[in-house]
């Protein structure tokens, strides 16, 4: 990732360990990505992690997301 891309929000959590599965199955599918609002210590719950990843990357993430979303019965449309 370059150090001059815009990163761009494509999922939130309150619970950073489902933000980091998130962050491992982009990794496999080639895109990178990082957590804002890490490590809250204290406040884990109140404040949501942030799994952003370069904007050029940002739809291809939000589509495997949200494939792999409802392939898990997740989401209900």
């Amino acid at each position: 990732m370059r150090d001059d891309q815009e990163l761009v929000t494509v999922y939130e959590a309150y619970d950073e360990t489902d933000a980091e599965v998130v962050k491992l199955a982009l990794a496999g599918e080639g895109i990178s990505s990082v957590i804002d609002n890490a490590h809250q210590g204290g406040l884990t719950g109140v404040l949501q992690a942030k799994l952003q990843v370069p904007s050029d990357d940002a739809q291809k993430a939000r589509d495997f997301i949200r494939a792999h979303e409802a392939s898990q019965g997740d989401i209900v449309d």
